[in-house]
């Protein structure tokens, strides 16, 4: 018998996927561009405040984040930390940066200032 030189071909690359449609009646929330920036001397509420506002944005410094956050998740950030930090000991603050502000921001170096990510609901 006659040896094969069949040669299987690789998979057929996958579609993309159709480009996402607009929900009818659907409302985008509005997002604020903010830093929160905080000054806590012990430790531990330091340490548990930054591991909360990893849910909410990105550290840029120690005690520095970048946070994109519509109205409830603000209000939510702001309950999280009143929570979590002493009311007589610690500061914080939130700044809240207007689009051409955020377009002025200039970064030496790392990573490059938060930007919103488009989203498709299912």
């Amino acid at each position: 018998m006659a040896e094969s030189h069949f040669t299987p071909s690789a998979p057929p690359l996958p579609r993309s996927p159709a480009p996402p449609r607009p929900v009818k009646g659907a409302v985008m929330a509005e997002s604020h561009f903010t830093l929160v920036v905080y000054d806590i001397p012990d430790d531990r509420r330091r340490t548990k405040l930054h591991d909360r506002l990893l849910d909410f944005g990105s550290p840029v410094q120690y005690s520095v984040f970048e946070c994109l956050v519509d109205r409830d998740e603000l209000k939510k950030m702001q309950k999280m930390i009143q929570k979590t930090i002493s009311k007589r000991r610690d500061h914080v603050r939130i700044y809240f940066l207007c689009a051409t502000c955020k377009g002025k921001t200039w970064v030496s170096s790392g990573a490059e200032v938060l930007e919103e990510q488009a989203a498709v609901v299912v």
